[in-house]
């Protein structure tokens, strides 16, 4: 009997499978002040023009703001526990992805850090496809190295401009609201339970 090939199921990093919404504002940019003065609006202006868009690499931005390159803050972002049981209980149903506005440098560190392999199929970086959601292009290189259709595809993210983009091709979205009073674009749950409860009721 030919087996179904697996539906896709997209999850954002930030928001979703961490706590932190923001990694560089919240967990990163914090943690280089502590230990470095360097000029942070240009650390900003590098992060999200250049280095999350592969343009410059992880040791490039670190020798242009001055501060030794690095990657034990990564050790400061705060994972989702309920995430792990959710990915080992879907696994078998969803091919599980990431795509995150990130370097491929910190995305590899992380990966190992919280040992995702072992919980995701895929992870997608901007630094990698060259374009930061809520761009389509995202989106649209996304599904091309995934072999499959949008619609064939389930994003998560928390942040309605990233939830439209993915809509607009034709994918289903889920907005995961961890208590932030937003207005939701999607069927929305605030846990990996409600998201875990919301794929089963509806069948998808």
């Amino acid at each position: 009997m030919k087996m179904m090939p697996k539906k896709h199921l997209i999850l954002d990093a930030m928001g979703v499978i961490f706590i932190d919404r923001n990694d560089f504002e919240q967990v990163y940019l914090p943690y280089f002040k502590e230990k470095h003065s360097f000029n942070e609006e240009k650390a900003r202006e590098l992060y999200y023009s250049k280095l999350t868009l592969g343009q410059i690499s992880s040791e490039q931005f670190f020798s242009l703001i001055g501060i030794p390159n690095q990657n034990g803050f990564v050790d400061r972002l705060r994972i989702d526990t309920q995430f792990m049981e959710f990915a080992q209980k879907f696994r078998d149903k969803y091919q599980i992805s990431i795509l995150s506005n990130d370097t491929v440098e910190w995305a590899n560190s992380i990966k190992q850090r919280f040992g995702l392999d072992a919980l995701i199929d895929g992870y997608f970086v901007s630094g990698e496809i060259g374009f930061r959601k809520p761009d389509v292009r995202a989106y649209i290189n996304t599904f091309k190295r995934l072999n499959a259709k949008p619609s064939d595809c389930i994003v998560v993210d928390d942040i309605s401009d990233n939830l439209l983009s993915a809509k607009g091709l034709g994918s289903k979205t889920i907005q995961f609201l961890r208590g932030q009073e937003v207005k939701s674009v999607s069927p929305y749950v605030s846990s990996f339970l409600e998201l875990y409860k919301l794929l089963i009721s509806n069948g998808k």
